[in-house]
């Protein structure tokens, strides 16, 4: 996805990535942007995802509030410093879906439903026992990795204008043995990872077969 904005930045503008990942920061340095890293506060679990009809939308939706959270530190920070706002902020958001939940009883605890639909958004896991939850769902399954992207541009005035979309990707699991869920989960990457995972880690060996964009 951020190679799809890629020519839409220029590399004269003061850019903030609104994101602590270190893969966005890598792919920010890949197109050889000039940023600085300001981790936003705003905590998506706040959010229900009952609200929004589809995932790209809660993606976009908590995106912008990632971006708009971090419009409002610069602006205490530049008004201290006297100093000048960026042109642009970049919030992300990514979340795992599973689609058509048949036995709802298996989203307890590890995932939370999408509008009236029949499916589900997988968060970050709460701790090993949740991750290792996720990871037997996944096994031998499709699912959607779905990431929305806001661009935030900074007007003259200090007030925002908005760019928001999303990319989806389809992941398919292979059967997993529970030897290799403990052994996983045992590693700690899991934590603090959508789904449970880190495709750009250890968890792409858990993968078997990915459709769309890997980057992300």
């Amino acid at each position: 996805m951020f190679l799809t904005i890629a020519g839409s930045l220029s590399k004269n503008w003061k850019i903030i990535l609104g994101s602590s990942s270190p893969r966005r920061k890598d792919l920010m340095n890949q197109l050889g942007l000039d940023f600085r890293i300001v981790r936003s506060n705003f905590d998506e679990s706040t959010l229900s995802t009952e609200d929004f009809a589809t995932a790209g939308e809660f993606t976009k939706f908590s995106a912008k509030q990632k971006a708009s959270d971090v419009l409002e530190q610069l602006k205490k920070e530049c008004k201290e410093n006297n100093t000048k706002l960026p042109d642009l902020i970049i919030g992300c958001d990514t979340v795992v879906v599973h689609e058509n939940v048949g036995q709802i009883e298996n989203m307890e605890g590890i995932g939370s439903r999408i509008g009236s639909t029949n499916s589900f958004i997988m968060g970050k896991p709460k701790d090993e026992l949740s991750a290792q939850k996720m990871l037997k769902y996944h096994s031998n399954r499709n699912h959607l990795v779905v990431s929305g992207m806001a661009l935030l541009y900074v007007q003259k005035n200090g007030e925002p204008t908005f760019a928001t979309f999303h990319e989806t990707t389809t992941l398919t699991f292979k059967k997993l043995t529970d030897e290799e869920i403990d052994h996983y989960t045992s590693s700690k990457e899991p934590m603090g990872k959508a789904g449970a995972y880190a495709i750009q880690g250890i968890g792409g060996c858990l993968i078997q077969k990915i459709s769309g964009s890997y980057s992300k």
